[in-house]
């Protein structure tokens, strides 16, 4: 059969017949249902919290993965940095171990400065006689040397002559003699003492001079070629004479500065047409 139940009437049929009963109970009071409400409610803000909860812990899983990761780049940081503080450690202990050799080579430039300061000082000290002697050979432009002139005097220096050809020279007290490619037909020569300073007169072809030795020769141009000319030098060869022979309209020519400059001898009583025929002076200078 089958029993249907309305508000505590039970209706229903068996083996087709009708069947109505009713049965007893008690009605729920106001009270269960507010108890099953605020149960009902309980167990929903419970619901509520739980997921709220669950969210909560999802979020913070993934903040923890998050820190993870943050704390694992700035471990990968920290170890860069050691890296670079025992790198520049190294470089430090490096310097710190040249700075005594750094230290001895400013102490040896400090006392080479100290040694370049007294070269110095001790130049410029000698500079005033450095001066003067240089102004001395500048002046006299000759070799003064005692040894130099005693050798010359004794026959170091030689000079050969030959007519329309060259000047000959020796420099081993005429053991040997080399040819100077100055051609002229050469009558009289005057070499100083020390051998340094040469004059040499050519007939009717003027009057030569050499300072180093023979070596080379210059034409004097302040000295006319023509006439043909005798010579005169004195020892050091400072003061050299050049004398026309045989030519009254000629004057002899003199030079005080070892042949570098020449002019006409100024002289008073007459004699201006006289014929030369020789020259001579003091031997001294």
């Amino acid at each position: 059969g089958v029993l249907y139940d309305f508000d505590g009437v039970v209706a229903g049929s068996r083996m087709g017949k009708p069947l109505v009963a009713t049965v007893s109970r008690p009605a729920p009071s106001p009270t269960s249902y507010l108890t099953l409400f605020f149960a009902a409610a309980a167990l929903l803000m419970s619901g509520i919290a739980l997921s709220q909860t669950m969210a909560l812990t999802a979020a913070q899983a993934s903040a923890m993965g998050a820190s993870q990761t943050s704390v694992a780049s700035m471990e990968a940081t920290i170890a860069a940095m050691n890296s670079t503080i025992s790198a520049l450690q190294a470089q430090i202990e490096a310097i710190y171990a040249t700075l005594p050799e750094l230290q001895a080579n400013i102490t040896a430039l400090q006392s080479s400065d100290e040694s370049i300061a007294a070269a110095a000082a001790s130049v410029a000290d000698a500079l005033p006689s450095l001066q003067a002697n240089l102004t001395a050979l500048s002046s006299e432009e000759i070799d003064q040397s005692s040894n130099s002139s005693s050798t010359a005097t004794q026959g170091q220096y030689q000079v050969l002559l030959t007519l329309g050809a060259r000047i000959w020279i020796s420099n081993n007290a005429g053991i040997s003699f080399t040819p100077i490619n100055v051609q002229a037909s050469w009558t009289v020569v005057k070499v100083s003492s020390s051998g340094q300073f040469m004059i040499a007169a050519a007939a009717n072809g003027g009057v030569y001079c050499s300072y180093n030795y023979g070596q080379a020769w210059a034409q004097i141009s302040a000295i006319p070629s023509n006439p043909t000319w005798t010579l005169a030098m004195s020892q050091s060869g400072q003061y050299q004479l050049a004398v026309p022979l045989g030519t009254p309209a000629s004057l002899p020519f003199v030079s005080s500065d070892f042949g570098r400059s020449w002019a006409a001898a100024q002289y008073s009583g007459g004699g201006i047409g006289a014929s030369w025929g020789a020259a001579g002076l003091n031997m001294g200078v």
